[in-house]
Order: structure tokens, then C-alpha cells, then sequence
């Protein structure tokens, strides 16, 4: 038998009412006051590795493909209480590599390696943000940056762990890796610049009923 003074009462009976928005954010850190709400949700797309450029023998004597990469995205994450949700930036493509002295074409760059992601209800590595281009040298490249992680949480207000209505936490998008260094030099113009494209920077979106 239910109890008359305990009919209707539930989760609900003790929360103020929760107007539904959303918000986005770009690179930077955040210090995220948390709405009223019945369900939040935190999703993160982790930044993107930078691509390799190219070198050839004449301006980068001694290199060999894959010896010099891209930047790394930086790691994004958001800091709450049942635990850090994190993405992960992606790997750096490598070098491409021309030998000059008898011609040959030595070796494509390899991509970069995807970032990982971990805390949350999705975790899925290399579905965050994009890696940066490679450097072309025509016939020769260097290796796409790696793409970022992808994390997603959704809490009900209730849950254990899940963010407190009004308090603050920590949010942090990374910045995509910077694009590899790479010179080619024909003999006669002198080195020429061939770097790789920089990753693409970490987002975010929270959005709460």
C-alpha cells in the first residue's frame, strides 16, 4: 500500500522547474556554471594532429621520411564530479621525402595515428576533429594528421556523480597540432617552404532538458 502523503512524490518533487538550451564552445577553457536541468548532456570533439610537410635532399639533408612530424592536438576534457570525460588530439602526420641526387622519389609520410577518448557513455576514437592536410611536393606528400576522439556523457540530475545546478566546472577544448615543418629546394629558387596543414581545433556542445 502507498502511503497518502507519498503519492506523486519522486525524483521530480524535489527539483526546480529547467528551461531546455544548449551552448557550444571553441578552443579555450571554461569554467561551466551548470544550469537547472532533468537531463544534461556534454559531447566533446577532440582537436586534430597536424599534417607532415615535405623535404627534399637539397634543403633537408640526412632526413628520411616519417623524421619530422606534425604537432599533436592538445587534449580536451570536462571535469565532472562522476568523472573526467576526456578527447584526446590526434597524432601528427610525418614527412614526405625527396632524394635529389639521383632523382628518386624516397617515400611518402605517413598519416598520423587518431586520438583516443575515455569517461564517458561514448567513447570513440578518430571521431573527433580534423587532422591538417599534408604538404604536397606533387609527386610526393606528407601524411594527413590524425583526427581527434570523440566523448559523450548524459546525466539525469539525479544520477550519482551527475553536476551539481549552479556549480562551476572545468572545460578545456584543445588546439589543433601545428602543421609539420618542410622545405624542398630545386637548385635554383633556393628552399621553398612545404609544410603541413594545422589540425582543426577542439568544440564542444552541452545542451540540458
Amino acid at each position: 500500500m502507498i502511503l497518502p502523503f507519498l503519492r506523486g512524490m519522486g525524483p521530480m518533487s524535489t527539483k526546480p522547474p529547467s528551461t531546455p538550451g544548449s551552448a557550444n564552445y571553441v578552443v579555450g577553457t571554461y569554467g561551466i556554471i551548470i544550469p537547472v536541468y532533468t537531463t544534461l548532456t556534454v559531447q566533446i570533439w577532440g582537436s586534430g594532429g597536424g599534417g607532415g610537410g615535405v623535404y627534399s635532399s637539397l634543403a633537408g639533408p640526412g632526413l628520411v621520411p616519417n623524421s619530422v612530424r606534425g604537432g599533436v592536438g592538445g587534449t580536451s576534457y570536462f571535469a565532472a564530479p562522476s568523472g573526467t570525460l576526456i578527447a584526446d588530439g590526434g597524432n601528427g602526420g610525418g614527412n614526405g621525402y625527396i632524394d635529389q641526387s639521383d632523382g628518386s622519389f624516397t617515400g611518402f609520410g605517413e598519416g598520423g595515428s587518431v586520438g583516443g577518448a575515455g569517461g564517458g557513455t561514448t567513447n570513440a576514437a578518430g571521431s573527433g576533429n580534423a587532422g591538417g592536410g599534408p604538404g604536397d611536393q606533387g609527386a610526393i606528400t606528407g601524411g594527413r594528421g590524425g583526427r581527434g576522439g570523440f566523448v559523450s556523457r548524459t546525466w539525469n540530475y539525479y544520477d550519482p556523480g551527475a553536476p551539481v545546478f549552479g556549480a562551476s566546472y572545468t572545460l578545456v577544448c584543445g588546439g589543433g597540432g601545428d602543421g609539420g615543418a618542410g622545405f624542398v629546394n630545386d637548385g635554383e629558387t633556393g628552399p621553398q617552404a612545404r609544410y603541413g596543414g594545422a589540425g582543426a581545433n577542439a568544440s564542444a556542445a552541452m545542451s540540458w532538458t
